[in-house]
């Protein structure tokens, strides 16, 4: 995890660090324990299923408004919740490639 709390850092240090502590422990952001799913597992998938549900209903709220037949019709797209970095944390279900293209887009503008 970052020594520093994430306020102190600017974006684009905070993204170096992340990147950083990924390379050196192989686990996102140095988190090699994740001490919620530990200490409360039903906790942790509560939070886990509330922010998949948001991404979901904000998809399909979309899809219904749009205007585009590729995303009214087909329902090509897909919805996520970004971390300041640019790292997806939750996303619906939808065409999984704008996930990590959006990723590197977040990133890119840093």
């Amino acid at each position: 995890m970052l020594d520093k709390p994430a306020s102190a850092l600017r974006i684009r240090e905070r993204l170096l660090e992340s990147e950083r502590l990924m390379e050196e422990t192989g686990c996102y952001d140095g988190i090699t324990e994740l001490k919620l799913r530990n200490q409360d597992p039903l906790k942790f998938e509560t939070l886990h299923t509330k922010l998949r549900a948001y991404c979901v209903s904000a998809r399909e709220m979309a899809r219904r408004i749009s205007a585009s037949p590729g995303v009214r019709e087909v329902g090509e797209m897909v919805v996520a919740i970004y971390t300041s970095e640019g790292d997806a944390i939750a996303l619906s279900n939808g065409i999984m490639v704008h996930v990590h293209t959006m990723s590197r887009f977040i990133k890119w503008m840093i």
